[in-house]
């Protein structure tokens, strides 16, 4: 297996898996594949916020933001895992990338037509973090645009959504054994890289008890899911007051 395509699929999660090449055809009793191009056109778009609206009891705040979390944590999963397991960074084009959601529209599956890996003798002057940064960011930006002339958040909040999969991501990377300042540092340095940089402020800590060799993280910005009748407040969520430590 290619060295790009090894590094690949290990961004891949169990309900998330990721591929190279080509979707088969037909996808089958999983899902639908479609280009991230064509999945955020504004018709696109507008068509995903109203099937999510009608299941947040029609408040488009927290349809748009439930909207960018899914887009977010594809195009996460593919900018940090290679970081900080392989110290390297994903090539490919954002708008061929491949994905596959399901009747309701959440996505199950990531696969990259094409891919390579960036090479530090290359381009010495870029880094790994902030070649992945840029990967992120250039997938994300049509979903803000998108989203912005048609859901109900801001920039700030719309771009917090993939500044908070980033920093989750570090977080499940690097734990269980992970080291709270290393996260954070890991995480800074992806988030400053950003063009435009992702001003949300990494907080990790330990598990209480230290036993169970957890991190846990706090989110820069709200998935808003505690509006809803059925929801609370997420563990991670940056509303909470209670210690990081024990969630």
């Amino acid at each position: 297996m290619p060295p790009a395509a090894r590094v690949a699929r290990a961004c891949g999660l169990p309900w998330l898996p990721v591929d190279v090449g080509a979707p088969p055809a037909p996808a089958g009793d999983a899902g639908v594949w479609r280009r991230l191009a064509e999945l955020t056109d504004p018709a696109a778009l507008a068509a995903q916020l109203e099937v999510v609206r009608g299941e947040c009891e029609g408040r488009g705040d927290v349809a748009t933001a439930f909207v960018a979390a899914r887009f977010a944590w594809p195009l996460a999963r593919l900018a940090v895992v290679p970081v900080l397991t392989a110290g390297t960074a994903l090539r490919f084009r954002p708008p061929d990338l491949w994905l596959r959601s399901d009747p309701r529209g959440l996505f199950t599956g990531v696969r990259l037509a094409a891919v390579a890996l960036a090479t530090a003798g290359a381009e010495p002057a870029a880094p790994a973090h902030a070649l992945a940064a840029t990967l992120a960011v250039e997938g994300f930006r049509p979903v803000v645009a998108g989203l912005r002339r048609q859901g109900g958040l801001g920039d700030r909040a719309l771009w917090g959504q993939l500044a908070d999969a980033m920093v989750a991501t570090v977080g499940t990377v690097l734990g269980p054994g992970g080291d709270p300042a290393d996260a954070a540092r890991h995480a800074d340095l992806l988030l400053r890289a950003a063009d435009p940089p992702l001003w949300v402020r990494p907080e990790f800590a330990r598990t209480d008890p230290p036993a169970a060799g957890q991190l846990n993280w706090r989110r820069g910005s709200c998935c808003l899911a505690y509006r809803l009748a059925d929801y609370g407040l997420c563990t991670s969520c940056p509303l909470r007051v209670t210690d990081l430590r024990r969630g």
